[in-house]
């Protein structure tokens, strides 16, 4: 369990968690080169999970340090959180000198053992070089008797948790240029939980534990091992191999753990199937001790447990098709292609990771059948996808996302075919709307063009007062500018074209009104007053009456328009109409009204 769950592979675009023997890592580089890549990233291993006596479940998390790169040894370990729920644990192979390289490069200078940092009872495994150190015969005894036997009683005796972390200070020799283990550094303290059930130091339990190992020189002088060896050991007050009371507790023993975690055992029972035959046939040339101890190794190896990324991965996509499941309605998330994916590589790399390791197991041990054994590991590994059971709603939502996808690529399109029009009649419209104001441009100039000098002269003093005293010469080129107005409102270009009654044409409206109103009530007596009016209206008569002589869109009641349009069908000239509309002695019906009216103007 719990090898090499960083291992890198290819990944393809399905995210199919396999590995087809092209993709081997021997294929590309030598076993020695893939074993020291994967010896140079920490190695991480889980527990399988256990509930608390306080209610809270808690999992053992192990980091093993990547090796000492000079002498390839073990170079530390952390646990952060370390229960019963620990996985299994393995002795080391002496003989393997795959396995802790350095003691047997040490071997000559006398007693060396391949050391393990995590206890094999506390879930060490005796496999990888990342939980072992080369150190002396007495070395190895002095870590078992003055540090693992206590923790072993809180973790595995008392259901404690705990805190571990080991540290080794590697040096070189000063008389030979071998490197070795000079001092490992160990500590630990017991763990509670929290008020959000977080696992956190109980006070006064922390345990020291330093161990001086000397030069291998000095070692090989001194057969009996006696100098250059230190150990200080500085536990917590009391007994220290007795739990402190705060101190968290799981519910069950580490074997009913395991035996609960039913998934865990079904992988060990496959890995054991596919291990007895390689046992059986080793059986035929070595011990029986020895075949069953590689079997077991294989075994650990196969059963390697998920990395967190990919148990995280397998967790989330585990949820969401069970709610997807339950409920159809329910839309996939827009990100379980992606989740797929990042678990699906997850699963891969751990899959390379256990075939590199098997693979030297095998052709260690079993060369001649080492090709037939690693094709069987390998497909109990891809075979045994928990997420196998949900490959046909997979296949179905991500159906469902590629018809969402391509729908949404559709709306975008409309929207950006839609967007294109809008900005075709946008530029249609400021076309047509800058043609038009052209047009009434020239309209413009081309009405104060010809205009009557008269029109010109007060339409001028309307739009230019001040500058109309100043210079009223100039008014003609004041109103062929003003016939060029170019501003929103346009009120000069209006006026010049006559679509804006001037103040002179609305006098003469209301003058005429006025006249009207007193010929209908036949109110003579109030003609007078209405001829006053319309005399007021007679200094800009001209050009009011050529307004309404223009007015294109009929802005004139009926009376004023019949009067003026009336007079204009005889083919007068604007001034004579303008005389007779002082006079009103040409028109019969106010000729009589003035007359009955007294004759007065």
């Amino acid at each position: 369990m719990g090898f090499y769950t960083n291992s890198t592979v290819p990944t393809t675009e399905d995210g199919v968690a396999t590995v087809k023997a092209a993709d081997r890592p021997d294929k590309k580089h030598s076993s020695a080169e893939n074993r020291r890549k994967e010896l140079a990233k920490p190695l991480v291993r889980q527990g399988v999970d256990a509930t608390l006596k306080s209610g809270q479940t808690w999992r053992t998390e192990i980091q093993f340090d990547p090796v000492h790169a000079a002498s390839e040894d073990g170079a530390g370990v952390e646990c952060t959180v370390l229960g019963p729920d620990h996985p299994c644990g393995s002795k080391p192979d002496s003989s393997n000198i795959r396995v802790c390289p350095n003691r047997h490069a040490l071997d000559s200078f006398g007693d060396y053992r391949k050391g393990h940092l995590l206890n094999e009872t506390l879930g060490g495994p005796g496999t990888d070089t990342r939980n072992l150190t080369a150190i002396p015969a007495k070395t190895n005894a002095a870590m078992s008797t003055g540090m693992e036997d206590t923790l072993k009683a809180l973790v595995n005796e008392q259901r404690a948790w705990i805190y571990y972390r080991a540290k080794v200070t590697h040096a070189q020799s000063s008389n030979t240029a071998k490197w070795y283990a000079k001092k490992i550094s160990c500590q630990w303290w017991e763990l509670k939980a929290d008020g959000t059930g977080q696992p956190v130091q109980v006070p006064s339990t922390k345990g020291t534990a330093v161990f001086d190992i000397p030069d291998p020189v000095e070692y090989q002088s001194d057969k009996k091992g006696a100098a250059g060896f230190g150990v200080t050991i500085a536990n917590k007050t009391g007994a220290a191999d007795k739990k402190d009371d705060a101190t968290a507790e799981a519910a069950v023993a580490w074997n009913s753990i395991v035996l609960r975690n039913w998934d865990y055992v079904k992988k060990l029972k496959d890995a054991l199937g596919v291990a007895e035959p390689m046992v059986a046939e080793l059986k035929q040339t070595t011990e029986t001790s020895a075949a069953e101890k590689v079997g077991a190794e294989l075994v650990d190896a196969i059963a390697t447990p998920p990395s967190p990324a990919e148990e995280g991965g397998f967790t989330w996509l585990e949820t969401h098709l069970k709610a997807l499941e339950a409920d159809k309605s329910l839309a996939p998330d827009k990100d379980l292609r992606a989740r797929l994916h990042e678990y699906a590589t997850e699963r891969k790399k751990r899959i390379a990771g256990v075939l590199t390791v098997t693979e030297g197991l095998l052709k260690t041990h079993v060369p001649t059948s080492a090709t037939s054994y690693l094709d069987k590991i390998q497909k109990l590994l891809v075979k045994s996808d928990p997420l196998a059971v949900y490959s046909g709603l997979i296949e179905q939502c991500l159906r469902r996302l590629d018809a969402l996808v391509k729908e949404k690529q559709e709306l975008e399109k409309d929207k950006a075919s839609l967007t294109t029009e809008r900005d075709k009649l946008k530029q249609e419209k400021e076309a047509v709307t800058k043609e038009r104001d052209e047009m009434e441009v020239r309209d413009a100039e081309h009405r104060a063009g010809s205009m009557s000098p008269k029109s010109v002269y007060d339409l001028d003093a309307e739009i230019h007062p001040e500058q109309h005293k100043q210079d009223k010469p100039g008014s003609r080129k004041r109103v062929k500018d003003a016939a060029k107005d170019t501003s929103d409102s346009r009120k000069n270009q209006r006026l010049i074209l006559g679509k804006k009654p001037t103040q002179s044409a609305e006098v003469l409206s209301k003058a005429l009104h006025a006249i009207r109103r007193a010929l209908d009530n036949k109110s003579l007596d109030r003609l007078p007053a209405a001829f006053t009016k319309l005399n007021d209206a007679a200094p800009t008569l001209h050009f009011s009456v050529n307004w309404y002589l223009t007015d294109p869109s009929g802005v004139a009641d009926d009376f004023v328009s019949s009067m003026i349009h009336g007079f204009a069908a005889q083919e007068k000239t604007e001034d004579q109409f303008m005389a007779y509309l002082v006079g009103m002695k040409e028109i019969p019906e106010f000729a009589t009204a003035f007359s009955s009216a007294g004759g007065q103007q």
